[in-house]
Parts: C-alpha cells; sequence; structure tokens
C-alpha cells in the first residue's frame, strides 16, 4: 500500500513539474521583459518581419505596412549587424514597469560576435489587446 500511495504521488509531482514549465513557457512574452527578449532574438535570427509586426502603433497595422516596415529595419539593421559579426548572446538586465501597468522600460544586454557589448534600452507598451509592443521613436 505505502509503494502505491508512494508511486501515485511521485507521478502527480511529475505532472505537477511539466504543467508548470509549460504554463511558464508559454506567457513568457505576456510580460514586457519577456516580449523585448523575443524582439531581440528576431533581431538575432534577421526576422524582421516578426519583430515589425511587434512594434507599437496607434492604429491598427496592415500587412502591407509590416511588410515595409521589414524592409526599412532590414536595411538599416542588416548593415550594423554585418558590421558586428551578428548578434552572439543577449540577456535581461532590468525591466520597470510604470505605475499603471501599461508601458515599461527593458534594459537588454546585447553581446555581439566581435566582443562588443552594448545595453539596449527598449520602451514597451501594452497594446488595445493587452499585447505588449516595442514604442519605437
Amino acid at each position: 500500500m505505502k509503494k502505491i500511495t508512494y508511486n501515485i504521488l511521485a507521478i502527480c509531482t511529475v505532472i505537477l513539474c511539466l504543467t508548470s514549465l509549460v504554463s511558464c513557457a508559454g506567457s513568457a512574452t505576456n510580460t514586457a521583459s519577456g516580449k523585448a527578449l523575443e524582439m531581440t532574438g528576431f533581431i538575432q535570427d534577421e526576422d524582421y518581419k516578426s519583430y515589425a509586426a511587434d512594434v507599437y502603433s496607434k492604429n491598427k497595422i496592415t500587412d502591407d505596412e509590416i511588410d515595409q516596415l521589414a524592409l526599412m529595419l532590414k536595411m538599416v539593421g542588416a548593415g550594423a549587424l554585418e558590421k558586428r559579426q551578428g548578434i552572439k548572446s543577449y540577456e535581461l538586465i532590468s525591466e520597470e514597469i510604470s505605475d499603471d501597468g501599461n508601458s515599461a522600460i527593458v534594459m537588454v544586454k546585447i553581446e555581439y560576435g566581435n566582443g562588443s557589448v552594448e545595453e539596449d534600452k527598449m520602451r514597451m507598451i501594452k497594446d488595445d489587446s493587452g499585447a505588449w509592443k516595442h514604442k519605437m521613436r
């Protein structure tokens, strides 16, 4: 009887741990810092369209506008990334959420392939649906 109880307890513990891991992984981009890190990953992967889709706009952005923004980002960003030999790694430094919870400043440390390191300040804002977006100047 003790062995059965122990096995059931062990299985429940494993299920609980897996459930926690899955729920945390899925909600990472529901935070300002999670979205900022995801967007930095888009730049690392040179996925400018995904980055452009997560840029904040007061008005709904059309697919054509996303494509145009992605092209501009590629034209500007690709040369800078090539000069620095791409992004080697990045990590969260800090996240400051506003009192109302609708905007944040996220600091990300970026290490480039050539060894240079930069701290990037990303202004994040929630859109009308509550999703975090990058507010470009």
